[in-house]
């Protein structure tokens, strides 16, 4: 099967549980495939309830891992700086939270530094 070429390419993506609607916004200079690879491998973790955001070992835990689903939401060159690329992922959490509802959101953390 044939990678989809999208997927190669860096920037800001969502994660989508759609077994409640929740969100997480995530910001990746590697690629795509290699990001979302890196979440289902700590999504294994999460099973003996280890690993990273609490949010996310929640909604694995009750969903499972077939309710999440990974969303590019903007391409940024992977030759950007590490702090546009946080600018755009502070803009998309900032927009996800106002749409979606700050009780809908999965970050741990409510401001994303520019300095990560």
């Amino acid at each position: 099967m044939a990678r989809n070429p999208l997927y190669e390419t860096c920037g800001v993506y969502a994660l989508i549980c759609t077994g409640d609607g929740s969100i997480y916004i995530g910001a990746t200079g590697c690629s795509f495939a290699t990001r979302w690879a890196a979440h289902r491998r700590e999504q294994s973790e999460y099973q003996y309830n280890q690993g990273g955001n609490r949010l996310l070992r929640a909604a694995y835990a009750q969903y499972g891992a077939k309710s999440f689903r990974f969303i590019v939401l903007e391409i940024v060159p992977c030759q950007s700086t590490k702090r546009y690329l946080r600018q755009r992922e502070r803009y998309w959490y900032l927009w996800c939270r106002k749409h979606w509802g700050k009780d809908r959101m999965m970050n741990v953390v409510e401001r994303i530094s520019l300095r990560h």
